[in-house]
């Protein structure tokens, strides 16, 4: 009887000693990051109108396809390992979120590989393992014709990745909780501290007060939010790629800016800007939202969609105090007709990216 009631201690201790998920994706944040993602990944996926969007392989184009040909080797591993991990799948996650500290990354571009701190986290709807993660890549190396190294702890429950061919290219670690189901990412060193922390239900630090105070405003029911906080290095970076812009003054006075997503029957959409003063908000809202979104944002949808697109009646700009904000909703008319414009902008920007390296 007292062996009994000793396990069933140890087991009640055990329950209570293992961190919530939540607590997972608390640790998951880094406490200087400038840059917070969240999503609902399981509500968006049963939403119908953004499941055209959601679909990873609808949204594969033959030009994709071509693209991964011209990859080095190395990134194609990568994509392919990435394109055959759950995480690649929408559906497959519940939730997720990321985080980044670019400020390193940005005063030196070309070694941001090895300074930009990064933590991913994923709640899983179905188990993952170190053993499967493990085949995968090792499959994945040997298509490709190289070495990838896998090492995994198995008391720190915490998979390395490596290329030792790679020179400066950066390891990989994915730490694994509750039963295989939440999966943490990031570069080994950030990871394993976050992971030794939550393990030990160790609290974290402190958000950056910016984003915190940010997070504070997403009201409830947003199923996806994007925080960027620029801080001094970043800020500078900016002036750089932009030192004529009658804009510079304008965005050197941004606090943070956020992107949120509700959906439901309609899609509601909110670009919102928080400023330094309630005088540098109206100026901003003036150049900012009303000039580049509702201006030339509307002119761009008229003449490539048409004045009778939906959305086009619901946009909108609002300034409370230091915070300025663009509004919008979109219907299943609406989507169906912007997807293909959008595809075409993002690819042109990726064109103009390359071009540069």
């Amino acid at each position: 009887m007292r062996y009994l009631l000793s396990c069933l201690f140890l087991a009640a201790l055990g329950v209570y000693g293992a961190p919530t998920v939540e607590q997972i994706f608390n640790a998951g944040i880094l406490a200087d990051c400038q840059q917070l993602v969240y999503c609902e990944n399981a509500a968006l996926a049963g939403n119908a109108l953004l499941a055209p969007w959601l679909d990873a392989k609808a949204a594969e184009s033959v030009e994709d396809a071509a693209d991964k040909d011209k990859l080095p080797a190395i990134l194609k591993a990568v994509r392919a390992i990435t394109d055959k991990m759950p995480m690649r799948d929408f559906s497959a996650v519940k939730r997720s979120q990321f985080c980044a500290d670019w400020s390193l990354a940005v005063s030196d571009p070309k070694n941001a590989f090895k300074t930009v701190k990064y933590l991913l986290v994923y709640e899983l709807q179905d188990a993952f393992s170190p053993e499967q993660a493990g085949s995968l890549i090792t499959e994945e190396a040997k298509a490709q014709n190289m070495t990838l190294d896998c090492t995994f702890d198995s008391e720190q429950e915490i998979l390395t990745i490596a290329y030792p061919g790679g020179g400066d290219l950066p390891a990989c670690s994915i730490a694994f909780f509750h039963d295989n189901k939440v999966l943490m990412v990031g570069e080994p060193t950030v990871l394993q501290t976050a992971a030794a922390k939550v393990r030990r239900q160790i609290p974290p630090p402190t958000l950056n007060p910016v984003l915190q105070a940010a997070r504070a405003k997403v009201t409830a029911g947003k199923q996806f939010y994007l925080l960027f906080a620029p801080d001094d290095n970043i800020q500078a970076a900016m002036q750089t790629q932009a030192p004529d812009s009658p804009a510079a003054p304008t965005i050197e006075e941004i606090v943070c800016l956020s992107f949120t997503v509700q959906a439901g029957e309609k899609l509601a959409l909110q670009l919102g800007l928080e400023f330094t003063s309630p005088q540098t908000a109206s100026m901003g809202k003036s150049m900012l939202l009303d000039g580049l979104f509702m201006g030339m944002g509307r002119m761009y949808l008229t003449q490539n969609a048409g004045a009778e697109l939906p959305m086009l009646k619901t946009m909108g700009t609002s300034l409370d105090g230091n915070f300025a904000a663009f509004n919008c909703e979109l219907t299943g008319e609406d989507i169906k007709t912007i997807k293909p414009l959008g595809q075409q902008i993002l690819k042109s920007f990726a064109e103009r990216a390359a071009a540069r390296q």
